[in-house]
Parts: C-alpha cells; structure tokens; sequence
C-alpha cells in the first residue's frame, strides 16, 4: 500500500477526469469537461430566456447542489453560446467542452 501511495503521478495511466483548459473575455467563462451542460448563474448576461424547472446539478467536488431555473443564449463578441442552463447559485460560468460543438456559432 504504501508504494502504491507514494508512488509518481502517470497522466497517460491515470489521466484527470475533469479539466479546466481556459475561458473566453470579460466575464470570465470556463471550459470545464466535468461539467454536463453551459451553465451560469447570471441571470443579466442570458437573452431569449425561458423559464423552466430543469434538473439540479452538484457543484464540483463538493456536496452542494443549485437548481436549474431556466434556460437561455448569451452572446459574446460575435459568439453565440446556446443553451446555457442558468443555474442559481453556481460560482462560475462554465462551457461544456462536451457540448460545445453542438451549441456554439461563429
């Protein structure tokens, strides 16, 4: 056990289950590859916004959990970011990188 425990750090055996690689502009968005769905908690930066009870989401790493009140667009120098889950509560704007070929434009 205690080998096992001291031994060196392989990203290509072990490689990270969730990655931050970077963010876009002024308010600050983050590529997060944990995170599901485009998310943020400013309900100001969302148009074409619609209300609906959407699923509750866990907040990374820990126990806490928001809610999902809606759902919108945000637009960013030329970008368009669709279906961003506005979810209360949540720390940061996140991208899915799972989702983003799907729900960005240029």
């Amino acid at each position: 056990m205690q080998k096992y425990v001291n031994r060196k750090h392989d990203p290509h055996k072990h490689p990270p289950k969730e990655f931050c690689a970077g963010a876009i502009s002024e308010q600050e968005w983050f590529i997060d590859s944990g995170c599901s769905r485009h998310m943020t908690s400013d309900r100001s930066c969302l148009i074409e916004f619609q209300k609906c009870k959407g699923p509750r989401v866990t907040f990374g790493g820990n126990d806490k959990e928001g809610q999902t009140k809606g759902r919108g667009k945000v637009i960013k120098n030329q970008i368009v970011i669709d279906e961003v889950s506005y979810v209360k509560g949540l720390k940061f704007n996140l991208l899915s990188c799972n989702t983003v070929p799907k729900y960005i434009y240029f």
